[in-house]
């Protein structure tokens, strides 16, 4: 039991550490972020880092125009992906 209270007690220690915290949509570009990269080529992440999506969406006066960028880019890729496929 007291085990479990010190682990606890770490966690909550951990959590609301100021040096962790971070804007809920700091958190959301990154996790998008990541699963771009790990699932997409390295064409696509350069393109993607030498147009600066990543922060034009955390701007939130360019945010949109992130997205747009973004959502051209991978469906470039698909449809090029989706040629490939012999029906």
């Amino acid at each position: 039991m007291q085990d479990e209270d010190r682990e606890s007690s770490r966690l909550k220690s951990v959590f609301t550490s100021t040096e962790l915290k971070a804007e809920p949509s700091s958190v959301a570009v990154n996790a998008l972020r990541h699963i771009v990269e790990s699932n997409a080529d390295d064409e696509l992440v350069k393109s993607l880092e030498q147009q600066d999506v990543w922060q034009k969406i955390r701007d939130e006066e360019k945010y949109w125009q992130g997205y747009i960028i973004l959502a051209r880019s991978v469906a470039d890729v698909l449809a090029i992906f989706l040629l490939c496929i012999d029906y």
